[in-house]
């Protein structure tokens, strides 16, 4: 009897097994989580982009800022470290905005940004990166860290 339900317990779990790792299970699923092709985020605010070239240092609010673009901000890493607690943002934009960071090296500068426009939150450009490049889908992440002037109390 001990030997039958020994048996019993390997086919049902075998069963299970096939189950759970066969095309069938994972056809259901996605049938079940399917939302459609992969579409870009919603870029709900309005940023302000000032551009750093060779020799010419741009820093706001000083200059006007270069232009004006469609974003949408999501929050990034906390960093803990020796001088406190960071933490970051990525900024998403459509794929043809030109914004770069330091670019030959730290003599060029960098670009800052203001997100939501008028907002006085600055945002220095730490990285930027292309998301689903090659697909109809495809935006830029642009990694950057807080940059004063801080508005107080912040909005």
């Amino acid at each position: 009897m001990e030997m039958f339900l020994l048996l019993h317990f390997l086919y049902v779990a075998h069963a299970v097994f096939v189950f759970l790792f066969t095309e069938k299970w994972l056809g259901w699923i996605m049938a079940k989580c399917y939302t459609g092709p992969p579409r870009k985020p919603g870029f709900n605010l309005s940023c302000k982009i000032w551009k750093s070239y060779v020799g010419v240092w741009v820093s706001p609010p000083v200059a006007a800022p270069t232009y004006t673009v469609p974003a949408a901000l999501v929050p990034g890493d906390r960093i803990y470290n020796n001088f406190g607690v960071g933490l970051t943002i990525f900024i998403l934009v459509d794929k043809g905005v030109d914004v770069h960071w330091a670019r030959q090296g730290l003599g060029a500068g960098v670009d800052y940004i203001e997100c939501p426009a008028g907002s006085l939150m600055y945002y220095r450009v730490l990285q930027v990166d292309s998301v689903g490049r090659g697909y109809t889908n495809e935006y830029l992440q642009i990694h950057a860290d807080h940059w004063p002037p801080f508005p107080d109390p912040l909005p």
